[in-house]
């Protein structure tokens, strides 16, 4: 079986492979266009309307990241091309050293596919989220910022990416209305390399004709949460073809949203700034500076030198249970009985919005698989360089000028579920969020542009 874990912690950063264009005008070059799109249809590369003289040779070299879903496409606007009515007009196009196409006589316009160069590279981001139908009612997978849109609706959406995280296929499943749309899905599983990266979202219903068959194969990805998957319920996966269980990313939510995100870095040569989810096979030869996730399973014969810095979970609505732990927001209720007497300790926490003109970081953990993440642990474990880090700790990673008064893009932890502050708006009304914003400081400083504390 496959450690899908280990597998992410192998993947080499992304690289790039050099685009060159060669082309030669006939004699009407304003005529004349051309453009690289991806797979979303963004370009990201192109010349319109050479305004120079005809029967011009040009010349263009761009670096683009490898990914099988690049199409070139030349245009001529009047439709006769650039050869040979009008002068003896070319060009060529070479990706990664190896000529992809070329030509000159093409009408309109003429378009080519290229790319998929085997260097090993990976997304700086992926988020999976799913909501059921009654809270939410949506399936998002986005990958470096993109979301992919599936041509189905209800059910298992499903993005396939191979080793190298390029994506190769999307597909729709309908598991509520047919079985035999699962027996499809299973086929479909069963056909994909060993290795392959899976991801999945539940969008509304998609238990109703999940069989036993595709439940199996959805645990031929690491899965150990599907069997829990009820009616009209939340479920997501970073899955990996045949990985062991475990190893892989997912989250099940009966009762809200269930999110599922990937981060990665270039390697670095000192030790990975993320903890792992198992131990290693011999001690560290020094104390860690992240705190357990779980208790020692024998009492400490010392007391620690200083109290622990993990972070206490976040709930954005009151609780009605006493705690013995204060709560990194405060509650919108008082705690009863009241004290008699002031504290003698000050609050940690600003009990006002911040100004306009301030730059906060967020107060909120970065939530990142099942551990959380302070601002002050991400200084310590030199994290500033992920951008979606960095819009979480603005201040601490000194990016106010981007992020100041725009919301946090990374996972939070709040009343036991991963969100982002985009999901506010799928529970809460706009009364109810700006309500929120005023009383939790916490929330304010995490999602600023939602709370519009710039504003």
């Amino acid at each position: 079986m496959i450690n899908a874990k280990a597998a992410l912690d192998a993947i080499a950063t992304e690289l790039c492979q050099i685009l060159e264009i060669e082309l030669l005008t006939d004699e009407y070059p304003n005529e004349i266009s051309w453009d690289v799109k991806d797979l979303y249809g963004n370009i990201v590369a192109g010349e319109e309307y050479f305004l120079g003289l005809g029967s011009t040779q040009y010349s263009y070299n761009y670096c683009l990241v490898p990914t099988c879903d690049y199409i070139f496409t030349i245009y001529d606007s009047i439709g006769d091309g650039i050869c040979c009515n009008y002068g003896s007009g070319s060009y060529s196009v070479t990706y990664n050293e190896v000529q992809i196409t070329n030509g000159g006589s093409y009408g309109s316009e003429e378009s080519v596919n290229f790319g998929c160069s085997r260097i090993e590279r990976a997304p700086a981001m992926v988020k999976v989220m799913s909501a059921g139908k009654f809270v939410g009612n949506y399936a998002r997978i986005e990958i470096d910022g993109n979301e992919i849109i599936f041509s189905g609706d209800r059910g298992l959406n499903v993005v396939v990416m191979n080793e190298y995280g390029s994506i190769i296929s999307t597909q729709s499943f309908d598991t509520h209305i047919s079985s035999n749309n699962a027996e499809g899905f299973v086929s479909f599983i069963s056909g994909l390399e060993d290795g392959s990266w899976v991801l999945i979202s539940v969008r509304d219903e998609a238990s109703n004709n999940l069989t036993p068959d595709a439940k199996n194969a959805i645990k031929s990805l690491g899965s150990n949460k599907i069997d829990s998957l009820g009616y009209r319920h939340s479920w997501c996966i970073i899955g990996m073809k045949s990985a062991a269980a475990d190893t892989v990313i997912e989250d099940y939510n009966p009762n809200g949203v269930a999110s599922c995100t990937f981060l990665t870095s270039a390697p670095t040569s000192t030790p990975t700034s993320m903890p792992i989810s198992t131990p290693t096979s011999t001690p560290t030869p020094m104390l860690t500076s992240m705190p357990t996730s779980r208790p020692t399973p024998t009492p400490t014969t010392t007391p620690t030198s200083a109290p622990t810095s993990a972070p206490i979970p976040v709930s954005l609505t009151p609780s009605n249970i006493q705690s013995n732990k204060p709560s990194i927001i405060p509650s919108n209720i008082p705690s009863f009985p009241l004290s008699e007497t002031p504290s003698s300790i000050p609050s940690s926490i600003p009990s006002d919005i911040p100004s306009s003109s301030s730059c906060e970081d967020a107060l909120i953990p970065i939530a990142f698989n099942g551990n959380e993440l302070t601002c002050t642990q991400i200084v310590d474990f030199n994290l500033c360089d992920n951008e979606l880090v960095a819009s979480h700790c603005p201040k601490t990673c000194q990016m106010c000028s981007e992020y100041k008064c725009e919301d946090s893009q990374a996972p939070f932890s709040a009343n036991g579920q991963n969100l982002f502050c985009v999901d506010l708006h799928s529970f809460l009304t706009d009364e109810e969020i700006e309500n929120k914003c005023e009383d939790l400081v916490a929330l304010a400083t995490t999602c600023r542009g939602t709370c519009k504390i710039c504003d």
